[in-house]
């Protein structure tokens, strides 16, 4: 099946319809194009919703898109496209996507989530990854779940990538060493 702006390529290996689907959104980031970028989540998301997909997983970046050499420019950008700015969008856009899904199962520091019920369509989770503030002017490269659920910019629910390549030792800043775990109805993810 394909889409103007992507194609779906779709892969089965084994035949429990109720066992885990996850959809893979290997998609471009449009930079300096934050709205674009919105855009082409939104529609990826509601494809793999309407297709049954448990869990979309996005890739790195994908609402700021990649950082450039031009610090200032590029810096300014990067503030305007972390994840604080756009939590609006998430709940109005993405959050309706979700059925009964994961919800977290906070406080216990482990940033594990629990599912809570399962099978009655839409999205039980929406993997991101993209900026978030780490203070004196530098980020996180966060990875975080949208589930309905809870904070999911809260230490317990991300993951900050903690090994920099390149031009994002820049901008971005190592996380801990810690990692994100989901507890679904279809097992441990993480």
């Amino acid at each position: 099946m394909s889409d103007e702006r992507f194609s779906i390529v779709e892969r089965s290996y084994g035949d429990d319809e109720d066992g885990l689907s996850v959809g893979i959104a290997n998609i471009h980031a449009a930079v300096p194009d934050v709205q674009a970028n919105k855009d082409t989540i939104v529609r990826v998301a509601q494809t793999f919703a309407e297709r049954g997909v448990d869990y979309a997983l996005f890739p790195e970046f994908c609402l700021s898109g990649y950082f450039w050499e031009d610090a200032e420019r590029c810096g300014e950008y990067m503030n305007s496209a972390v994840t604080e700015e756009h939590v609006g969008w998430i709940e109005s856009e993405l959050e309706p996507l979700l059925g009964a899904g994961a919800r977290p199962a906070r406080g216990n520091g482990t940033g594990t989530l629990a599912a809570s019920g399962g099978g009655t369509g839409g999205l039980e989770g929406i993997v991101l990854n993209n900026l978030r503030h780490a203070g004196d002017g530098c980020y996180y490269n966060s990875s975080f779940v949208v589930d309905g659920g809870g904070d999911y910019l809260a230490d317990e629910s991300t993951y900050d990538k903690v090994f920099l390549p390149g031009i994002e030792r820049e901008y971005t800043t190592t996380g801990r060493d810690d990692r994100l775990v989901l507890d679904t109805r279809h097992g441990r993810l993480g």
